[in-house]
C-alpha cells in the first residue's frame, strides 16, 4: 500500500492534466520524409565512433568469448515494430553490418503489428523483403497493437542463450550489444540487465512534455511501486538469460508501453538478480508512434495496477527455482 495515497492521487491528476493539455508532441511523417543517406546512417545506428578504438576492440573481444549452451544462438534480439516502416530497412542493414564486423552467433526476431481498420502501413513487407535472403531473421506479423504484446511474442520464439530487446529505430546504438554481452562475460550470476540512458544527452534534451512524463513516471513508481532501485526502467534495451526470459514472459501480460514495470516487478518477485548499466541513447521525437496524450491515461492506470497484476500472476503461476 503506498503510504500517503491522496499526495500519489493530487500528483496523478495534476500529471495527467499538465500531459494531456499539451499540443501533440509529434508529428506522424510519411515515409517519403524520412530523408538521409542509408549508408552514412547504418553508421550512427552501429555506434562504433562512441568508443574510442582500443576500448571498442576490448569490449568486442570479451564479448565474442561469451559460451554458449550449444542449444541454439547464444543471442537473440527481439525487436517490436509497429509502424515502423520508414526506419525498419536502415535498421535492418544496420544489423548485417554489424554482424559482419562482430560475428556474434545470433537470431534477429522482428514482431511487426498491423491492427486492421488502422491506415495501410508497410513495415511487414519492407523487413520481410529486406531479410528473405538471411536466415539468421525472422519476421512475425500480428494483428494487434502494444509493444508489451510485441516483446512478448518474440520472447516466446527465442532460442538464445540470452535474450535482448531493442527498439526498432535502434536509438540505442547496436555497439551496446557488446556491452552487454562483455558484463554478462564478467557477471555470469545476473539474469536480468536493465540499459539505463541518464548520463546520454539526448536524455537531457528531450522536449519538456517528453521530460515531465518522464519525472511524473519516475515520481509514481516511487510512490505505488518498489522499483525505486533503478533510475530508468522505460528504456527499450534490456537483456535476460534465456531462464530469466521464459520464466518471466510467460507470466507477462500488460501489452502497452509500461509493459516494463511489469516484467520487472516480476524479476524482483521471482529474485532474479538484476542490475543496469549505462548506455548510449539518441532521440527522435519526430519518429516517435507514441502521442503522449493517448499513453498517459494508460499509464496512469498501469502504475496503479501493476503491481496487483504481477502479486495475481504469481499466486496463479507460482514460481519454483531450478534446484542446483
Amino acid at each position: 500500500m503506498c503510504p500517503k495515497p491522496h499526495l500519489a492521487l493530487l500528483f496523478s491528476l495534476g500529471f495527467a492534466v499538465l500531459a494531456i493539455a499539451h499540443p501533440t508532441c509529434r508529428e506522424r511523417l510519411t515515409e517519403q520524409a524520412w530523408k538521409y543517406h542509408e549508408t552514412s546512417q547504418r553508421k550512427t545506428l552501429i555506434g562504433k565512433e562512441l568508443y574510442r578504438p582500443e576500448a571498442l576492440q576490448r569490449v568486442a573481444e570479451k564479448a565474442l568469448s561469451l559460451k554458449g549452451s550449444g542449444e541454439g544462438p547464444i543471442l537473440s534480439i527481439v525487436i517490436p515494430a509497429y509502424r515502423e516502416s520508414a526506419r525498419i530497412a536502415p535498421s535492418i542493414e544496420a544489423l548485417k553490418d554489424f554482424l559482419a564486423d562482430y560475428p556474434i552467433d545470433a537470431e534477429i526476431i522482428i514482431v511487426t503489428q498491423h491492427p486492421p481498420g488502422e491506415a495501410p502501413d508497410r513495415t511487414f513487407d519492407i523487413a520481410l523483403r529486406r531479410v528473405s535472403d538471411d536466415s539468421r531473421f525472422q519476421v512475425i506479423k500480428l494483428e494487434e497493437k502494444g509493444k508489451g504484446l510485441g516483446v512478448r511474442k518474440g520472447m516466446e520464439q527465442a532460442k538464445g542463450d540470452y535474450v535482448l530487446f531493442m527498439d526498432a529505430d535502434l536509438s540505442t546504438p547496436l555497439v551496446e550489444i557488446l556491452s552487454f554481452l562483455s558484463y554478462f562475460v564478467d557477471h555470469p550470476q545476473t539474469d536480468v540487465l536493465i540499459g539505463s540512458r541518464t548520463y546520454a544527452p539526448d536524455y537531457f534534451e528531450r522536449s519538456p512534455l517528453r521530460n515531465l512524463i518522464s519525472f511524473g513516471n519516475q515520481q509514481l513508481r516511487k510512490l505505488l511501486i518498489n522499483l525505486d532501485q533503478f533510475d530508468d526502467t522505460q528504456c527499450g534495451f534490456k537483456a535476460f538469460s534465456k531462464n530469466a526470459a521464459q520464466e518471466i514472459f510467460s507470466r507477462q501480460k500488460n501489452n502497452g508501453f509500461l509493459f516494463d514495470l511489469e516484467v520487472l516487478l516480476l524479476a524482483q518477485e521471482m529474485n532474479f538478480k538484476m542490475n543496469s548499466l549505462e548506455v548510449q541513447w539518441f532521440d527522435e521525437p519526430e519518429f516517435s508512434t507514441v502521442d503522449a496524450r493517448k499513453e498517459i491515461s494508460g499509464m496512469l492506470r498501469d502504475l496503479t495496477q501493476v503491481k496487483a497484476l504481477v502479486e495475481r500472476t504469481l499466486e496463479e503461476q507460482p514460481y519454483q527455482p531450478n534446484q542446483p
